[in-house]
């Protein structure tokens, strides 16, 4: 799991290890399961701002669960890359559990880096999305922030409680800074460092190249002709030019007051290496020497899902296959229902209660993200 504020480089870090660990591997962002959407193109050039939040909210409920389920506890095990903001302890925690709770392997790896540049990073992502495909995903800075102060203190609690596997810390660039793993006894082995580690990547004074970026990102925020000679550019949104103010401002105050501070020391190993190293380790310690996973410790729960809305209708001669596919997950997860309600009947219901709370929370808030008021 890819950890860290909005606009942090999350999705860089994914890419990253998605292309060191082969095709195999399968991908997870929730910010983008509303693009799915048939009209997504359509609402967020109808609503720049909410179109993207809009589109999501219109997706079908179990969507989202359905599609954790064949991951998780499908037949078939997955190498997963998830990327999500871990913005808060209970979110971060039910996330991590999902996994685990299914013999998973976890490893959580938290991008670190100053505010200013990830606050950046979301007006530019934006801008550059709307310029390109006429709307983007957009965050209020307030919830940035609020995920921003967090996140020292959530990593913290996942290695503080032996709650994963691996922990990692990277900077933007992929860079490995940090990296701890749980023993064999179910403690870590080092001393725990993520939290520090978080703090002071942030802290750090910034390289000279990293400042050309910083003033490049904000340049074409200005530039009426950034989509090419003879195309003029439409304004930026008010809302936008605010938000890269306010990042210019914590740049210039963070380029002060880190000034001579040096960060934590890179590691010679990337964290791909670092991951395939933790999967032989898991590999060695398992029974059957093949498996790069621990054997699942606990059977799938799936609470009832509302039934799935009837299909639009099929063009003429259309392909079968994917109502095939279909088919087959609505038979896995009946088969999961069947499960679950064969556990109920057995002792120790209290546990499986909790389990069923905690997944039908995931449904609502995709453990990190927020139904936010619309912004405009």
């Amino acid at each position: 799991m890819i950890g860290g504020q909005p606009g942090a480089g999350k999705s860089s870090a994914q890419k990253l290890v998605r292309d060191e660990l082969g095709t195999g591997v399968a991908l997870y962002d929730g910010d983008e399961f509303a693009e799915s959407h048939p009209n997504y193109k359509e609402i967020v050039a109808q609503y720049p701002f909410d179109g993207h939040n809009i589109a999501g909210q219109h997706l079908p409920d179990d969507l989202y669960r359905r599609c954790m389920d064949h991951l998780r506890a499908g037949d078939t095990k997955y190498d997963v890359v998830a990327s999500h903001p871990l913005g808060r302890a209970d979110w971060a925690e039910g996330w991590v559990k999902g996994f685990s709770d299914e013999g998973y392997h976890v490893s959580v790896a938290f991008v670190a880096t100053h505010e200013s540049n990830s606050l950046l990073g979301i007006a530019d992502r934006y801008q550059t999305a709307r310029d390109q495909h006429g709307g983007g995903r957009w965050l209020p800075a307030q919830v940035h922030d609020r995920f921003y102060s967090e996140i020292p203190d959530v990593a913290h609690h996942l290695e503080s409680r032996g709650l994963v596997d691996s922990m990692y810390v990277t900077n933007r660039d992929g860079d490995l800074l940090y990296e701890n793993h749980r023993g064999p006894d179910g403690n870590m082995r080092h001393q725990l460092g993520a939290r520090d580690t978080i703090v002071q990547e942030r802290a750090r004074e910034p390289t000279g190249e990293e400042i050309r970026g910083f003033g490049e990102s904000t340049a074409y925020l200005r530039d009426p002709e950034r989509l090419g000679p003879g195309q003029k550019a439409e304004p930026v949104h008010p809302l936008v030019a605010d938000t890269a103010a306010e990042a210019e401002r914590r740049h210039r105050g963070h380029r002060l007051e880190s000034a001579g501070r040096e960060g934590p020391p890179v590691s010679e190993t990337t964290l791909p290496e670092a991951l395939r190293e933790a999967a032989r380790r898991d590999a060695e310690r398992a029974d059957d020497p093949g498996r790069e996973t621990p054997t699942r410790q606990n059977s799938p729960v799936q609470s009832p899902s509302p039934a799935p809305p009837a299909p639009e209708s099929a063009p003429e001669h259309a392909d079968d296959t994917p109502r095939a596919g279909a088919d087959d997950l609505d038979a896995k997860l009946e088969r999961i229902r069947r499960e679950r309600r064969a556990r109920e009947q057995a002792p120790d219901p209290d546990a499986v209660t909790e389990r069923d709370v905690r997944r039908r929370r995931e449904t609502s808030d995709d453990l990190g993200r927020e139904v936010l008021e619309p912004e405009r």
